[in-house]
């Protein structure tokens, strides 16, 4: 089979009863079926799923362990005006993460405030004298996107200070353990059972944006009207899902598609 541009393209051996039940069901090409079941989507159900991708798919993100905690002191920062810092990492997933959650937090009417490291003089991830310098400024609560997971001492600096952390960071947990943070959100962290395991650090700051949103819904007082539709951020979810090489299978394939979309239409 050639490709557009004259590359011959090799196909995997399938099973072809997988392949031609897919194709009638779905009314597709067979050798779409054949694609979808080479990417380990081998029934009727998963295939409608992933060519469907419908937001209404994605996971609820207080199944992610120690999602309540964080929203609760989100929540508490609000109600008692507390300044918050975003601490995000300098590539393209954390630079989207700081750009999303600022203009989420800025649409319901928060202003935070986000630091991005200098790579070469800071290095990667929290480091001491910026949690002081961040404390010195009088914020109380921080959050982070894409960092902080192996940052145990920093952690517990932040504490010491009077500053709060919530970490949301997709990275794998340090040979230390998880840090003594309010809230450490990371599907891979022990005892978390969410069940998709391959977030993005923006698509994991996404999950908090939602479910905070989903609580100032319930929040007595609270204007409903001025919550945006978590839609309009997928543009920004889908270049640091795409730029940090995150597969494209599950939710991240859902966020992308529809982060596509309104990326042709975006005015960010």
């Amino acid at each position: 089979m050639l490709s557009l541009l004259n590359k011959r393209w090799i196909l995997r051996s399938s099973t072809q009863d997988q392949i031609d039940k897919i194709a009638r069901s779905l009314n597709v090409l067979p050798v779409v079926a054949r694609l979808l079941v080479n990417r380990k989507i081998e029934t009727v159900d998963e295939a409608q799923i992933f060519m469907e991708s419908a937001l209404s798919s994605l996971h609820d993100p207080f199944l992610i362990t120690g999602m309540e905690s964080a929203v609760d002191r989100i929540l508490k920062a609000i109600e008692n005006k507390e300044s918050i810092r975003l601490f995000c990492d300098y590539d393209v997933d954390g630079v989207t993460s700081a750009a999303f959650l600022t203009h989420f937090f800025r649409d319901v009417g928060i202003t935070v405030g986000y630091y991005l490291p200098e790579r070469m003089k800071e290095g990667y991830g929290l480091n001491e004298d910026a949690i002081r310098a961040i404390r010195k400024e009088g914020d109380s609560l921080m959050i982070t996107a894409d960092c902080g997971i192996t940052a145990v001492r920093e952690v517990e600096l932040a504490r010491s200070l009077g500053l709060d952390v919530i970490i949301t960071d997709h990275h794998q947990v340090g040979s230390d353990g998880l840090p003594n943070a309010v809230a450490v959100l990371n599907p891979h962290r022990p005892n978390c059972d969410y069940p998709y395991r391959f977030l993005s650090g923006v698509g994991l700051a996404f999950k908090l944006a939602v479910a905070l949103r989903n609580a100032l819904h319930k929040k007595a007082g609270w204007d409903k009207d001025r919550l945006p539709n978590m839609k309009r951020y997928l543009d920004l979810v889908a270049l640091g899902t795409i730029a940090d090489v995150a597969p494209l299978t599950g939710e991240n394939h859902v966020l992308v598609r529809h982060g596509l979309e309104v990326l042709t239409t975006t005015d960010k």
